[in-house]
C-alpha cells in the first residue's frame, strides 16, 4: 500500500524542496494558505479528514522574526495554535508526527554547539512560539513526534538570506552591503534538510527531539563571503561584492535574536550512520536552482 503524506507549508523554501526531492513511490499532499484560507482548526480537520494521511510533516511557520513582534497573535497562531490541531487530530488517529522547529528556541549564550539538553530560553515571539510548539508536542504526543530544530536555513527555493543577498548583488552589483559579523549559526541547505526527512520518513518512525543543520558554524558576513565566491564560480555573480562589516546591534532590528545558535547534529548523525558534505559543497547544490 502506498504511504499517504501530508505536508504543510506548503510556500515555503522546505516544502519546495521537499517536492523537489519527494520520492516517487510516495503519496504525498502539500498544503498552504491556498488550501486552508482562514486558518482554524476546522478548516484543518477537514482537510486531514479528506486525505487521512498516514505521516503528517509539520513544514509551516511564520518565520518573520521582526514581524513575529508586531504581530503576536497571527504567529502563534501558525507557530503554536496550528501545532496544537495537528496534534489533536493524529492523536486521535495514532498518526506519526514530524515537526520542524528552529535554533531560536536558545538565548545565544553558548560557545559551542547546542545539543538536544541544552537550556533553551528564546529570546523572541517567534522563539517563544516554536518552542511552545516543542513543549506541546514532547508534553502530549511524545511517543509519536519527532522534532527536528534546524538552523539558518538556506536554498534556492523561495525566499532566504542565500536568495536576496543574490538578488541584490545582480541588480546592485556596486552597492556597500553591511552584513553582520558577531551572529554565528550553522547554514543548513533545505534540499539537504529535505533529503534526510525523506530518509527518515522511509524507516521506522523514530519519535524524539533532535538537531539536524548544516556541519560548520559560521558568522553571516563568513557565510555571504562564500556565497558569493561560490555564485562566481557559478556564473551568477559577474562583479565582486563590497561588504560592510557591522555588528547585530547597530542593525536596531525590533526582535532580539542570539547572537549564536549553532546546532550540534551528532546525536542524530551516529544514530543515522550519516556523513555530512561541507558548506562550500552545500551552497553549489543550491547555486544550480538559480541557473538559467
Amino acid at each position: 500500500m502506498t504511504m499517504k503524506i501530508l505536508v504543510l507549508g506548503k510556500a515555503g523554501q522546505l516544502a519546495q524542496a521537499l517536492a523537489f526531492s519527494q520520492p516517487a513511490h510516495l503519496e504525498v499532499r502539500y498544503l498552504g494558505r491556498d488550501s486552508l484560507g482562514l486558518l482554524s482548526n476546522a478548516v484543518l480537520n477537514e482537510q486531514l479528514q479528506a486525505f487521512t494521511p498516514d505521516l503528517i510533516i509539520n513544514a509551516a511557520a511564520w518565520t518573520d522574526v521582526d514581524q513575529a513582534e508586531r504581530q503576536s497573535a497571527k504567529c502563534t497562531l501558525v507557530n503554536t495554535a496550528l501545532v496544537q490541531w495537528l496534534m489533536q487530530w493524529a492523536k486521535q488517529q495514532s498518526t506519526p508526527l514530524i515537526h520542524i522547529s528552529t535554533d531560536y528556541v536558545f538565548n545565544g549564550d553558548a560557545s559551542q554547539p547546542y545539543t538536544e539538553q541544552s537550556a533553551t530560553s528564546p529570546l523572541n515571539q517567534y522563539g517563544q512560539t516554536k518552542r511552545d510548539a516543542e513543549l506541546c508536542l514532547l508534553t502530549d504526543y511524545a511517543a509519536q513526534t519527532l522534532i527536528l530544530r534546524t538552523s539558518w536555513l538556506y536554498s534556492g527555493f523561495g525566499s532566504n538570506f542565500l536568495v536576496k543577498l543574490l538578488a541584490i548583488l545582480q541588480k546592485n552589483p556596486l552597492q556597500e552591503l553591511p552584513v553582520v559579523t558577531d551572529q554565528w549559526g550553522s547554514p543548513t541547505s533545505a534540499l539537504d534538510l529535505a533529503e534526510r526527512i525523506w530518509m527518515l520518513v522511509q524507516q521506522q518512525f523514530r519519535p524524539g527531539l533532535y538537531h539536524y543543520a548544516g556541519a560548520q558554524c559560521v558568522n553571516r558576513f563568513d557565510f555571504a563571503t562564500l556565497i558569493v565566491e561560490r555564485a562566481h564560480q557559478a556564473g551568477l555573480l559577474t562583479e565582486d561584492a563590497r561588504f560592510a562589516p557591522v555588528t547585530l546591534a547597530s542593525f536596531g532590528a525590533v526582535a532580539n535574536r542570539p547572537l549564536y545558535s549553532c546546532l550540534d547534529s551528532s546525536l542524530l548523525l551516529e544514530l543515522q550512520g550519516w556523513s555530512q558534505s561541507g558548506l562550500s559543497a552545500d551552497i553549489d547544490r543550491e547555486l544550480q536552482r538559480l541557473l538559467p
